[in-house]
Order: structure tokens, then sequence, then C-alpha cells
């Protein structure tokens, strides 16, 4: 029995591709096989230089986040101080408030006529409503009169006047213009 081989023969391509290269060809290619090769080690070092420096961004942007979270921790410690340091200058404000509406109620019962008395002082709004008596109309006329020329304050204005029979006295109600 005879037995027939459908298949090409078997040949070995690098040795045939060897044989057919002479001297001239083999030098060339081997310096172009050696440039690929170390173009491709290249592209390969820098591909783990890009790798190395994604990751450290990576890792900066990560300190960035933690240090944006911190600035704003201080913001905030910042705005509390400044939110303090207002609050401690309004307590020592109104620690001085007493003094300093002693003054002005001092400032305004001296100039009054000396037979005018005040009997209330209240801030109403923008003016400082006083409220007093005197003996006669005339003490309210020199109060009214004394009133307008305080220094600091505005306008002087006679809100009410009237005659009060029990005590014997006027009774008068005057708005200054506060200097605040």
């Amino acid at each position: 029995m005879t037995r027939v081989n459908y298949l090409r023969p078997r040949r070995d391509v690098f040795a045939a591709l060897a044989r057919r290269l002479d001297r001239r060809t083999r030098v060339p290619l081997a310096s172009l096989a050696a440039a690929l090769l170390a173009v491709a080690a290249l592209c390969f070092v820098d591909d783990l230089r890009l790798h190395a420096a994604r990751a450290a961004g990576a890792r900066a942007a990560a300190r960035l986040g933690s240090a944006h979270a911190a600035l704003d921790a201080m913001r905030a410690a910042a705005a509390d101080v400044d939110r303090l340091r207002a609050l401690s200058r309004h307590v020592d404000e109104l620690a001085t408030s007493g003094t300093r509406s002693a003054s002005h109620v001092a400032l305004l019962g001296n100039r009054l006529a000396h037979d005018a008395w005040l009997t209330t002082v209240r801030l109403d709004g923008p003016a400082v409503a006083l409220e007093g008596h005197g003996a006669a109309l005339r003490d309210v006329g020199d109060a009214l009169a004394s009133l307008r020329r305080v220094p600091g304050y505005g306008a002087a204005r006679l809100v009410s006047v009237r005659r009060d029979a029990a005590r014997n006295e006027y009774l008068y109600a005057v708005a200054l213009e506060a200097p605040w």
C-alpha cells in the first residue's frame, strides 16, 4: 500500500530566510532589529515612568484634598475667633454703657433750668424722650430752651405740656434727637 502525503513539506521559515540573506543585508537588518528593540525598551521605561507620575499625582491630589479640608476648618475657626472678638467688644461696650448713660443723663440734667425737673429719660427710637415737671410754665420754656443748646444732641421738640392741678405744677414731655 502506498501512502500519499497531501500536506506540504514543512520548511523552517527562519532558516530559509537566513539562507536567502547574504552578508551585505545581515548587518543592516540586525541593526534595525536592535534599534526596534531599544525603542520598545524605551517605550516600556517611559510607560513605567508615566504610571509612577500618575500615581504621584493622585497622591498629591489626595493630600491637596485633605489640605482643603484643613483650610476650611481653619477658616471656620478664624470666623469663630472674629465672632468671639466682636462679642467681646460688645460685652465691653455694655460694661461701660452704664457710665456713658449716666454721663448723658447728667449732661441733660445739668443743662435744665433750676426750677425744671426730670422724671423720666428713655430712648424712643432715634430720639431721647424726656418727661419732667416745673412749678411755672416759664420753667418749662426755660427747660426747652436749655435742652436745645445741649452739645451733641439735635433739635428739641416739645411734645406735650399740661397742668397738674392736684400738685400745682406743669408736666411736660420733650423729644430730643439723639447723637447716635
